[in-house]
């Protein structure tokens, strides 16, 4: 790897925090400290400088970056200038921040199994990306991953950095040949290599909604969408876990082939993430609705035809029940209940489809 020129205002620490095939990161202290305060910085520099492609992605990711002011975005406080032959930008630099890729994938994360983190983690995540995409520019990141998102050891809080496959819109896209747009088993169906349709802010809500499947189960994410609801549901992961249950409301508009059965935006997901929490908090998920009372939370409901009550069910709910109803007893507190069989089973099948 070349040395800073010396007309570069940085020079290494000797650190190298990370390295790609078309740039490589690494810690920078600054050689003129009357213009940048005194601390820890990283500089992003382009090894590839001789494709026009990667030449071109490089300015945009600065043009894009610069646009954005959210303390959850990263910022940049220095680059090149014009006609410069080393393309660099420097960032803060941070030791409480690790990658979300390491957290996750520890055996002490602090995101498996744990529902509420994670939402609320993935909730911070999708309003920084609704900034982003509102933007007057109208940014799309499109190779968001665990890689990508830094996890504050401090605060909880996330950090989005390497905007290096973004999409600004109006512009064309950059893409190197034969290339997708992303990263394998996270990039939605629509930023695949050869793929027809085109990416857009819901291509992020994708990959977020994989990087939440990750976080939770501490697995690698699959390729595709129907194993997150076949062979891979979550009530099937973590049968101890039912909180996690809660998670394929999520999922359900996120982790989806068509970008039209996905949220609207990525605000509807951060809010809808607050509401699972809430759920999680007050509520048991829906494949428990049927065996758990809904008042007491401690008794198992009864069928009709099981029950050894006194007071006949017909005699609260009507005789004969309407079509398709049941009625249900607590075996703790005595609430009786009344269900839509078919709407219920109907709706629940919805959510492994």
């Amino acid at each position: 790897m070349p040395d800073i020129p010396e007309t570069v205002p940085w020079k290494r620490t000797g650190s190298t925090l990370g390295s790609g095939g078309q740039s490589s990161v690494y810690e920078v202290e600054t050689t003129v400290p009357e213009r940048f305060p005194a601390g820890k910085y990283a500089m992003k520099e382009l090894k590839n400088v001789r494709s026009s492609q990667a030449k071109q992605r490089f300015l945009r990711e600065i043009e894009a970056v610069k646009k954005i002011d959210d303390p959850r975005i990263v910022k940049i406080i220095d680059h090149h200038k014009e006609n410069d032959s080393f393309l660099y930008y420097v960032m803060p630099y941070d030791e409480d921040f690790i990658t979300l890729e390491k957290l996750i994938f520890s055996p002490d994360s602090a995101f498996c199994v744990n529902a509420r983190s994670c939402l609320a983690f993935t909730a911070e995540c999708a309003e920084a990306l609704h900034k982003v995409h509102e933007h007057e520019s109208r940014i799309i990141h499109r190779d968001l991953k665990p890689a990508n998102i830094l996890y504050n050891t401090k605060t909880q809080k996330p950090l989005i950095i390497d905007f290096g496959c973004c999409q600004i819109e109006g512009d064309h896209t950059i893409t190197l040949v034969d290339e997708g747009v992303g990263t394998p088993n996270y990039m939605a169906p629509e930023c695949e290599a050869g793929a027809a349709g085109e990416a857009t802010s819901k291509s992020d809500i994708y990959s977020l909604g994989k990087i939440l499947w990750s976080m939770v189960t501490g697995y690698k994410t699959f390729a595709r969408e129907n194993p997150a609801f076949t062979n891979k549901n979550l009530k099937k992961v973590f049968p101890d876990n039912p909180d996690s249950w809660h998670l394929t409301r999520i999922f359900q508009k996120t982790i989806r082939e068509s970008p039209k059965h996905r949220y609207e935006n990525a605000q509807k997901l951060a809010d809808d993430c607050r509401c699972v929490i809430y759920l999680i908090d007050h509520f048991p998920p829906l494949e428990r609705v049927m065996n758990f009372c809904p008042a007491c939370g401690q008794g198992e409901l009864i069928p009709k035809e099981q029950r050894q009550s006194p007071v006949p069910m017909h005699m609260i709910f009507g005789n004969p029940m309407p079509a398709g109803c049941v009625g249900m007893h607590c075996s703790v507190c005595g609430h009786l209940s009344a269900c839509e069989l078919s709407h219920f089973l109907n709706h629940y099948e919805k959510l492994y489809k």
